[in-house]
C-alpha cells in the first residue's frame, strides 16, 4: 500500500502542475509583481485605479462589480472611490514583496506587502484559472483601523456598503 502511494503521489503532483501550466498567460505572482513595478515607476499623475489594462486582471464578474461600483450615480461619490490595490487615495510604494500559498487545483493566493507613505500594507489577491489565464476573483485587506474586521472588495461591491461598515474578509 505504501509502495502505490508512493507512485501516485507524484503522478498526483505532475497532473495538479500540468494543469496551472495549461493555463495560459504569466502565472499569479508575476501578475502582482508586475502590477506594484508601475507603482514603483517614476511619479506621474496618478491613473484612475485600477486602469483599463489592470482590469483586464479581474474575473468577468469582479470587473462588472468594480466597474459599477467605480461609477458615479447622479453626481454622487462612487462606493469606490481610492485605490484598491494601494488601499489609498494617494500612494507612494516602496519595499514591495510577494509572496504565493501553494496553489490548489484552480485557485491561488498571493500576498502583497508593502509600505504605502512608510505605511506598512498588505494585500491579499484570491486568484481563479480561467480559460484566458489567472484571474483576481477577489483582494482583501486584513483587519485594520480602516476595517477592524477586515475587507473584500468582492463583499464590499456585493454589499452596496455606502456606510463605514466593513464588509467581512473572504474566507
Amino acid at each position: 500500500m505504501l509502495r502505490r502511494t508512493l507512485l501516485v503521489l507524484p503522478l498526483a503532483t505532475l497532473l495538479v502542475q500540468t494543469a496551472h501550466a495549461a493555463t495560459p498567460g504569466p502565472d499569479p505572482v508575476t501578475i502582482i509583481k508586475t502590477l506594484y513595478a508601475g507603482y514603483q515607476a517614476p511619479p506621474t499623475e496618478a491613473p484612475e485605479s485600477p486602469t483599463e489594462g489592470q482590469k483586464t486582471f479581474f474575473t468577468d464578474s469582479l470587473e462588472a462589480l468594480y466597474t459599477a461600483a467605480t461609477s458615479a450615480p447622479d453626481g454622487d461619490l462612487p462606493l469606490i472611490d481610492w485605490d484598491v490595490f494601494a488601499n489609498g487615495q494617494d500612494f507612494q510604494i516602496s519595499d514591495v514583496t510577494v509572496t504565493a500559498t501553494p496553489m490548489s487545483g484552480d485557485s491561488a493566493t498571493v500576498t502583497a506587502r508593502f509600505k504605502n507613505f512608510d505605511e506598512p500594507t498588505t494585500v491579499i489577491y484570491a486568484f481563479t484559472a480561467t480559460p484566458p489565464g489567472w484571474r483576481v476573483a477577489d483582494l482583501s485587506y486584513p483587519p485594520s483601523v480602516n476595517f477592524p474586521e477586515g475587507f473584500s472588495l468582492k463583499a464590499y461591491i456585493a454589499a452596496g456598503n455606502s456606510d463605514e461598515t466593513p464588509a467581512p474578509t473572504m474566507p
